[in-house]
């Protein structure tokens, strides 16, 4: 699996965590004392900062706005990418005597999906070759008719997978996760 996205999430986080802890071991500081008593009685916003932002306010307040805006749609950004949980797709590189092969995991997936949708009570398949390259797993979301035996289901599935997806790429075993959803009649008319 990816690791990327969860270490640049926790240093984000970390880096979010330590500048606000400065902030509040600051403000904390400052307010018992510890840069003086004069300092602690003074306002954050010195009469100087505000003679300076008023005589600045055309082209700073629309720095702010500006950056404000950056950081909502930066921030909106983020949070949509640790909604989305699934891992991301990954050619595989097969290793040969005398080279190397790439599979797509585009056409393995597709492949999957044509094959599963055979089977009885499958409605859809949605397939994602993940992980490392030199070591893939197969991601399954199979969506399948709600009175199917869903444990009847994940044998079935494994069977058609060891049957000809394994030989199909000359492998022994491939780490599989298998979804399966419900569908009702209802759903599927929709």
């Amino acid at each position: 699996m990816n690791r990327a996205p969860h270490n640049l999430n926790r240093v984000l986080l970390l880096i979010i965590g330590i500048v606000l802890i400065a902030v509040s071991v600051y403000g904390l500081a400052r307010s018992f004392n510890a840069f003086g008593t004069d300092r602690a009685h003074q306002p954050l916003i010195t009469p100087d900062l505000v003679d300076w932002l008023d005589n600045n306010h055309a082209w700073v307040w629309t720095l702010v706005a500006v950056a404000g805006a950056i950081a909502v749609v930066l921030g909106l950004l983020w949070l949509l990418a640790q909604l989305h949980q699934r891992p991301g797709a990954v050619d595989w590189t097969v290793g040969q005597s005398g080279g190397t092969t790439v599979v797509s995991s585009d056409g393995v997936a597709a492949a999957v999906e044509n094959d599963l949708l055979e089977l009885d009570a499958v409605d859809h398949v949605d397939a994602r070759l993940v992980g490392d390259r030199h070591e893939p797993a197969l991601d399954l979301r199979v969506v399948i008719d709600d009175d199917a035996s869903a444990s009847e289901m994940a044998q079935r599935i494994s069977a058609r997978l060891a049957e000809r997806l394994h030989p199909a790429l000359e492998v022994d075993h491939l780490p599989t996760t298998i979804t399966l959803d419900l569908v009702t009649a209802h759903r599927r008319l929709a």
